[in-house]
Order: C-alpha cells, then sequence, then structure tokens
C-alpha cells in the first residue's frame, strides 16, 4: 500500500525557492517565513500527515530522513497517556483515545528555523519524492 505524505510549507519553499525569491506571487518567500519566524520567536517544526497511500509510515519515514541527517521530530510521541504515571489509569488505554492514537503514529515534524540553508530544504524534498 502506498502512503500520501502531505507537506504544505515545505512544498510552499521548495516551489518558491524553485522560482527564485524574488518572485512577486503572493507565495512566502523564504526570507519572509523566517522573518515571520524570527517576530514569533517560536516555530522549530511543521508538523505533516503522513497518510495510508504513501509508501513509507510515519516511523519509515522518519527513520529515512534521520538516515539521512535530517531530524524530524514524532508528534504526539510518546502520547501522555503512555507515561507511566498515566499508563495504568482506565482513561489512558488505547480504545479510549483511538483518535488520539491513530494521530500519533502519523504526524511527523520537519524542521523549519530560521538559519536552515535552501540546500537542506531541498535535501528533505529529494528524500521525500525518492519515498514515494
Amino acid at each position: 500500500m502506498r502512503r500520501r505524505i502531505v507537506f504544505p510549507m515545505l512544498l510552499v519553499l521548495a516551489a518558491t525557492l524553485a522560482r527564485g525569491s524574488s518572485s512577486t506571487d503572493p507565495v512566502l518567500t523564504p526570507l519572509m517565513i523566517v522573518q515571520k519566524m524570527e517576530r514569533a520567536q517560536a516555530a522549530v517544526s511543521i508538523p505533516n500527515h503522513v497518510k495510508r497511500d504513501y509508501r513509507l509510515s510515519r516511523d519509515g519515514l522518519y527513520q529515512e530522513l534521520k538516515d539521512n541527517g535530517i531530524h524530524p521530530r514524532r508528534y504526539f510521541y510518546p502520547l501522555i497517556s503512555d507515561f507511566p504515571m498515566y499508563r495504568g489509569l482506565p482513561s489512558a488505554h488505547r480504545d479510549n483515545l483511538p483518535v488520539a492514537t491513530a494521530t500519533a503514529q502519523k504526524i511527523l515534524c520537519l524542521p523549519i528555523y530560521p538559519g536552515l540553508d535552501p540546500e537542506a530544504i531541498q535535501k528533505v524534498v529529494r528524500l521525500i519524492a525518492a519515498a514515494r
């Protein structure tokens, strides 16, 4: 079964870089994104949903990126309900948390930060495309 993955911000960055940063389209350029992140002083990763029709699972893609020097983060991993202090509670049983459990198994955060160079972005794009 192939898995499809959605990386909205990364695709915007790659498309912008492919056109060049002088584009007048109403698309955020990498510089604009960096400036917004510097103002927000947050955003270090972007959550992305690895869908069922993508060739790799979330963990498979995580390992592929990690093996190639990219450090993604598994989002909602582990679930708080898996922590030792909650694990024994009836409310923490996975059957009671189907949406949280399913979501935790599908979300992967890609790195994005002001110092991320265009070559690293292109590397992530190439690795994801090659895994299709």
